[in-house]
């Protein structure tokens, strides 16, 4: 086995953040003023990272690829994430769910990916 780090991925919407309700239907936020980490999400991360974990994030975002949410305000959430609750990285999947998408989860393609950064 190699030496590289140990790390635990995290979803975004539902388990860092909470998840506005649009009907019935739970939904991202999509801008910085709608993202609320919910409660106790800072202490589990820091003792992930205490105890040697590498922290990270991986997030459908497909509403930006449908025009519902813009780019740079899902970026600006990412950047609040990993200043407020110190999360390693995040790695997101624009695209819309579909066969000519790798990284969209539940395929591995941003776990992948995040493997060969860390």
């Amino acid at each position: 086995m190699g030496g590289g780090r140990r790390a635990v991925f995290l979803d975004r919407d539902g388990v860092i953040n909470r998840s506005l309700m649009v009907g019935d239907r739970p939904t991202a936020p999509g801008t910085l003023a709608e993202f609320e980490i919910l409660p106790g999400v800072p202490e589990a991360v820091r003792r992930l990272k205490a105890a040697g974990l590498v922290v990270i994030v991986v997030t459908n975002q497909p509403d930006v690829a449908r025009g519902k949410h813009r780019r740079a305000d899902v970026d600006a959430i990412h950047n609040s994430l990993k200043e407020k609750v110190k999360v390693d990285a995040v790695y997101a999947c624009f695209c819309l769910e579909g066969p000519d998408c790798d990284c969209y989860k539940p395929k591995p393609g941003m776990l992948v990916e995040a493997a060969r950064d860390w």
